[in-house]
């Protein structure tokens, strides 16, 4: 009996030791109050930041951005964007669409390029159609392809890439003259073409919307 009296007291001691900890904590957490709950100040949101590309404001923004920064920027808004899938594509679009002008294939040239450049290509085929004329380019070799400017361009992205390589190109009358070029003579050349994709379209063509001479 005289056991279980002591058993007893001790459990009332304990109960009321935890009551006293659980209470002087309760109470201190009550009295641990955030800056912003001492001061009036307005609550500011934190800044939004990409830890995982560290993406540069700016290249979001559109404006002039070195090439490594442009990726960054198109590959946080287009997040199924691969640079080294984009520069296999953009070898053979390169060949496609050369083979499609000189093949006056205006479908082809149709999926592929922007309207602009669409009607500017389809005149030169008209032309050498109605003057009875034949284009034939071959590429001996893609030399280097290098990606050369990238950027954000309202909802779009724009990437520039420079093609090196070796062709022979010819250009034939009706009668199998060649009015331009060479079939035997390899001529270096550097193109420079800029290929766009919208952030908000399901289709994966990047349409190419500029051509000229690197």
């Amino acid at each position: 009996m005289g056991t279980l009296i002591i058993f007893a007291a001790i459990s009332i001691f304990l109960l009321m030791w935890l009551k006293s900890l659980l209470g002087q904590e309760d109470e201190d957490q009550s009295n641990m109050q955030s800056p912003a709950a001492e001061t009036d100040a307005p609550y500011a949101a934190p800044k939004k930041v990409f830890p995982e590309q560290d993406v540069p404001e700016h290249a979001l923004r559109g404006e002039p951005c070195s090439v490594k920064d442009g990726l960054k920027a198109i590959s946080y808004k287009m997040p199924d964007f691969n640079e080294t899938q984009f520069l296999d594509n953009a070898k053979m679009a390169f060949e496609m669409i050369l083979k499609a002008f000189d093949n006056g294939d205006l479908g082809t040239l149709k999926q592929l390029l922007s309207s602009d450049v669409y009607e500017s290509f389809k005149k030169v085929i008209n032309d050498r159609t109605i003057a009875n004329q034949t284009a034939q380019t071959e590429i001996i070799s893609l030399e280097d392809v290098d990606i050369v400017n990238a950027r954000i361009a309202g909802d779009n992205a724009e990437i520039t890439v420079r093609f090196a390589s070796k062709q022979k190109f010819c250009l034939k009358d009706s009668s199998g003259e060649i009015l331009e070029g060479s079939e035997e003579e390899v001529d270096d050349v550097v193109d420079a073409w800029t290929f766009k994709r919208g952030f908000n379209t399901t289709n994966p063509v990047w349409e190419l919307i500029h051509t000229a001479d690197a």
